[in-house]
């Protein structure tokens, strides 16, 4: 059966709080496609147009930075970090972050486009709630099994170019493992994992743009029913090889000092109680942070314990947050050195 990629427009901007399923049943027979919909046919919809039908369309707040002003671009950073759980990168043309649904992306994926002036859009608070009660109602409106994909526009390390991502699911698998196969060659697999709910969400825009009204697209002819997710897509961060945005990037963006601004004058050498109290949450079970304040300033961290060599990589996540956050206070932490038994790091912040 061949693939179709249709996109399924709607005669007007949709506002907040539509009802969402309704506006696809209207769009889909003005599309002239609702008599061609078959069980396991996918309906990719954007998630701007989710979070609008939830109403999450909030002010943007303009924040004075005592220099130029109020400032929309610092109001919507403030926001971004409001909704974040880890900052992995802050740098002038972005900030990112790790949203509380565990996606890693630019400005927490807020959404300035295409709604008014002095707003901003959240993302939907639970995608995969939003896809699968849209697909609930759509069988009984259409009395068709659909696949829900929620789509989103992220960025991507090392690439230019913005890709649609699944950020919620419902009724189709959201990856294909491929492991314990074979290649061509009989090779065995053992790492393929394909996104293919990300693959459905990235087809979807091959037919749409910004500037056209296409809200919805349905991709026919996919084999793909099942009952994955999106969290499904969501690394695990004790398998993040890239926890951190780097630390000379990072440590830039918190220490150089802004165009036009006064000399921000000595070190803040105050303890950073403040700073290891966010590594500490961040630690996985069986670590523990000590913290002695040595005669001279300088403070000695000790991370204790026995970890599962798997959840190694959460230890050295939270020690680089830890470097990236002294470096905002005008500190330099050393690279962490092993200690003795029990000792899984040692990091010394020299007063």
């Amino acid at each position: 059966m061949p693939v179709t990629i249709r996109p399924v427009p709607v005669p007007h901007v949709l506002g907040p709080g539509v009802d969402l399923a309704a506006a696809v049943v209207a769009a889909l027979h003005d599309a002239g496609v609702t008599d061609d919909l078959v069980d396991g046919d996918i309906l990719v919809v954007a998630s701007k147009v989710v979070a609008l039908a939830e109403e999450r369309l909030v002010p943007l707040p303009a924040v004075d930075d005592g220099l130029a002003g109020p400032s929309s671009h610092d109001g919507r950073r403030a926001l971004a970090v409001e909704h974040a759980r880890r900052i992995v990168a802050d740098h002038p043309r972005a900030l990112i972050v790790e949203t509380t649904h565990g996606f890693v992306c630019a400005n927490a994926g807020l959404d300035t486009s295409n709604v008014p002036p002095g707003q901003v859009l959240l993302l939907p608070e639970d995608p995969d709630g939003s896809a699968t009660r849209l697909r609930a109602d759509l069988r009984e409106r259409l009395g068709v099994d659909l696949g829900i994909v929620v789509g989103d526009t992220f960025g991507r390390p090392w690439r230019e170019g913005q890709v649609e991502v699944a950020i919620g699911v419902a009724g189709l698998r959201a990856l294909r493992d491929e492991r314990g196969g074979h290649d061509l060659l009989g090779t065995p697999l053992d790492v393929t994992v394909a996104a293919v709910a990300d693959e459905v969400a990235g087809m979807a825009d091959l037919v749409r743009d910004k500037a056209t009204p296409v809200p919805f697209v349905l991709v026919s002819g996919l084999d793909l029913a099942g009952q994955g997710s999106g969290r499904d897509l969501v690394r695990d961060p004790a398998h993040d090889l890239f926890p951190a945005g780097g630390p000379t990037l990072a440590e830039h963006a918190v220490t150089a000092p802004r165009p036009g601004a006064a000399s921000a004058g000595p070190p803040d050498l105050r303890p950073l109680d403040d700073v290891l109290d966010v590594v500490r949450a961040q630690l996985p079970d069986g670590a523990e942070l000590v913290a002695d304040e040595h005669p001279d300033g300088a403070i000695e961290v000790r991370v204790l314990g026995t970890v599962d060599p798997a959840r190694l990589l959460a230890v050295g996540a939270a020690l680089e947050d830890l470097r990236i956050l002294v470096a905002a206070r005008g500190r330099t932490a050393t690279v962490p050195r092993p200690g003795a038994a029990g000792v899984l790091a040692i990091v010394t912040v020299p007063g």
